[in-house]
């Protein structure tokens, strides 16, 4: 939205600087094909650049604002990828402990391992992308520096009636303006793909949750305590996190250390 904001404030701004040109083409003495309308009144021009210079400032505040949100952004990305490397050491340390579980076990940390690979990369991806987005962000400050430097020149200019100097300057403004909606335009094309990026991420996470989730109710659940019934038919036991166990009295096939008919 905020790009959204300064470019049309960079329309505008072009505008103004057209009618500028316009107001500026009759004061030239060079004689021109093309009958010029008569020439306005230099306070005209003045409070023409006054106001182009209070456009600037408020593009300039648009774009310190989404600096701002830019930044922000990049810090919670930064905390969110801490968390994701630390699930990331414990679901390693979980792996190399249960070396003996299931096939479907193993499969289905494989695919976390992989959701969480997948999620640091977009996240790396992301902080990129964050950065070359404060870059942008900070050539377009320079940029909208350069053109408040040159309009205070211009006005100058304009008080010292030099108009050959005023329309030169006035000719690089308007090349200056172009670079800055390109600049904008690439931001915008950015952000829409750090949105996407985001959405990405989000659908990695979901589906991270519903993995982790599958795999406490198959095995802790559904495989440890559907053999359990009776004492002689225990062939759960071999899961330390079995609440079947209690029943096991004399089962002989617990191999559970934590299990209470091991004793």
């Amino acid at each position: 939205m905020l790009v959204v904001l300064a470019l049309l404030l960079l329309l505008s701004f072009q505008l103004l600087l057209l009618l500028l040109l316009q107001i500026l083409l009759p004061l030239l003495p060079v004689s021109l094909p093309v009958p010029l309308p008569p020439p306005l009144l230099p306070s005209l021009l003045l409070l023409l650049l006054l106001l182009l210079l209070l456009l600037l400032l408020l593009l300039l505040l648009l774009l310190l604002l989404l600096l701002l949100l830019l930044l922000l952004l990049l810090l919670l990305l930064l905390l969110l990828l801490l968390l994701l490397l630390l699930l990331l050491l414990l679901l390693l340390l979980l792996l190399l402990l249960l070396l003996l579980l299931l096939l479907l076990l193993l499969l289905l940390l494989l695919l976390l391992l992989l959701l969480l690979l997948l999620m640091l990369l977009l996240l790396l991806l992301l902080l990129l992308l964050l950065l070359l987005l404060l870059l942008l962000l900070l050539l377009l400050l320079l940029l909208l520096l350069l053109l408040q430097l040159l309009l205070l020149l211009l006005l100058l200019l304009l008080l010292q009636q030099q108009q050959q100097l005023l329309l030169l300057l006035l000719l690089l403004l308007l090349l200056l303006l172009l670079l800055l909606l390109l600049l904008l335009l690439l931001l915008q094309l950015l952000q829409l793909l750090l949105l996407l990026l985001l959405l990405l991420l989000l659908l990695l996470l979901l589906l991270l949750l519903l993995c982790y989730c599958y795999y406490f109710y198959y095995y802790y659940y559904y495989y440890c305590c559907y053999f359990c019934y009776y004492c002689y038919y225990c062939y759960c036991c071999y899961s330390c996190y079995c609440y079947c166990c209690c029943y096991c009295c004399y089962c002989y096939c617990c191999f559970c250390c934590f299990c209470y008919c091991c004793y």
